[in-house]
């Protein structure tokens, strides 16, 4: 799988936490947005996971989350 195409970027200043938009033409939905947060530890990447998750539920994103890239989403 590869990314083509311009990616674009942007940072959330108050929750740290950066996106990136790119196109992925193997996808079924070429369109991929990245949410991350970073950490130096373990536990603190445990800690950033929660923000994440509480961001992905207060804008109701829960439905089109992806942690691993599932084979369906995969053109064949």
């Amino acid at each position: 799988m590869s990314l083509s195409g311009t990616n674009i970027t942007g940072h959330h200043e108050k929750l740290q936490i950066d996106f990136k938009l790119m196109k992925c033409s193997i996808l079924k939905y070429p369109l991929l947005l990245e949410i991350e947060k970073s950490a130096e530890t373990i536990e603190e990447a445990l800690r950033q996971e929660l923000v994440l998750e509480d961001f992905i539920t207060k804008y109701k994103l829960e439905s089109r989350i992806i942690k691993e890239e599932p084979p369906t989403l995969l053109r064949t």
